[in-house]
């Protein structure tokens, strides 16, 4: 287990892809605001059905560091994405980069989403300064083609670009808007304004702070600073799909100060807001600031309520025994993640002799694992498959 204070992750986040739920149900209301009081210890082996440890391969060619996002495109490849996008096998070993900072053919300048398609195997970066890059997963440049700057996020779904703008430059946004792009940038649809008007009067949702994911075949719109998930369907309705309680302590819709005030930060943590957001079948793994503090809470998606976390706790690795887990991402095959410094692990991490594991002989494999590796290696990856219905 890792002594609390001394645990270091990496900052990840990623696309959510798994089956879909139609757009046409009712919002589901998330007990979160209840669930600050109900803090609970979860287990591992109560919500992973498999767990698997990937050591990456490190050469001077694929020196990861902190990198920011993990992406699983099957069975057979792994991309890394940073500045630089490696690609390594689920073997770890590494196959191929794909690199080109600037403003150039084939350049990016900030990545704001990157996405495989499985049609025909190609990879697709989006470049927040109004880019579509399509590459071979061996590098070559397929095609590099400008749309509108300023994409907040982005999704490719089939032959179609769905990209996603603020409507403001300020942190807590009035609102956004969706632009449907074929592969070319061409506009397929025109732009569809999303802002509280436009989500038929449901006076408890609002939308702050966008974010865009993918669950199962349909678009998931999350908001960074409110209360309310959306879907965007296969036909592009708009819906809400959860709403957030987050009780008295809920971020008012409008605020008398703005992002550039001097007490902004102070006056935004007297609330709980949502940072991160992943879903499988059974459970929302959601994080917030409550009032400046992190808090990491488990919701049921079959009846809503949710738990928090103790301070500063994962959950409890009884699966196999190796490291404690919170996930910092889903692959698009559905599996949660999280990647771990061998330095840390080497140097805070301990077996945990206190609880009964499901699987004790895995945790000698670990071990074994662990040894081989040396403290200046690339990060270990840790995919947990979740517990299906």
């Amino acid at each position: 287990m890792l002594i609390k204070n001394k645990f270091q992750v990496f900052t990840i986040i990623a696309l959510l892809s798994l089956p879909l739920i139609g757009s046409a149900q009712m919002v589901q209301t998330m007990m979160v605001g209840k669930g600050l009081k109900n803090e609970e210890q979860v287990f591992l082996k109560n919500i992973a059905q498999d767990v698997e440890y990937i050591c990456l391969e490190t050469t001077d060619k694929c020196l990861i560091g902190g990198a920011g996002h993990v992406f699983t495109t099957d069975p057979d490849n792994i991309i890394i994405a940073d500045k630089v996008f490696y690609r390594f096998g689920r073997d770890g070993k590494y196959k191929n980069s794909i690199s080109g900072r600037g403003k150039g053919p084939g350049e990016y300048v900030e990545i704001c989403g990157f996405e495989i398609d499985p049609a025909t195997g190609t990879f697709y970066i989006f470049d927040r300064q109004g880019k579509i890059l399509n590459f071979k997963l061996t590098g070559e440049l397929i095609s590099d083609q400008k749309v509108s700057s300023g994409l907040y996020a982005n999704l490719f779904d089939k032959n179609k670009v769905i990209n996603l703008y603020s409507s403001r430059s300020s942190m807590l946004s009035g609102g956004y808007r969706v632009v449907i792009n074929d592969l070319k940038g061409n506009p397929l649809r025109k732009e569809m304004k999303l802002d509280q008007e436009s989500i038929n009067g449901n006076q408890n949702l609002t939308v702050q702070n966008t974010r865009l994911t993918n669950f199962r075949d349909s678009t998931t719109v999350w908001e960074g600073l409110s209360d309310t998930i959306y879907r965007i369907s296969k036909d592009y309705q708009i819906n809400p799909r959860f709403c957030l309680d987050l009780g008295k302590d809920r971020l008012p819709k409008t605020l008398p100060i703005t992002p550039n005030s001097p007490d902004y930060r102070k006056e935004i943590d007297k609330y709980i807001m949502p940072i991160k957001f992943f879903e499988t079948d059974r459970k929302l793994y959601l994080e917030t600031s409550d009032r400046g503090q992190p808090k990491r809470h488990l919701c049921n998606k079959s009846d809503g309520v949710c738990i928090t976390l103790p301070c500063e706790d994962l959950i409890i690795n009884d699966f196999d025994g190796g490291p404690d887990f919170w996930p910092l991402g889903i692959t698009p095959d559905g599996k949660l993640y999280m990647l771990f410094d061998i330095v840390v692990l080497k140097e805070y991490w301990k077996p945990n002799t206190e609880i009964a594991l499901k699987y004790p002989e895995k945790q000698k494999a670990f071990l074994k694992m662990l040894e081989s590796c040396k403290e200046d290696d690339n990060p270990i990856i840790m995919l947990v498959t979740p517990i299906k219905n």
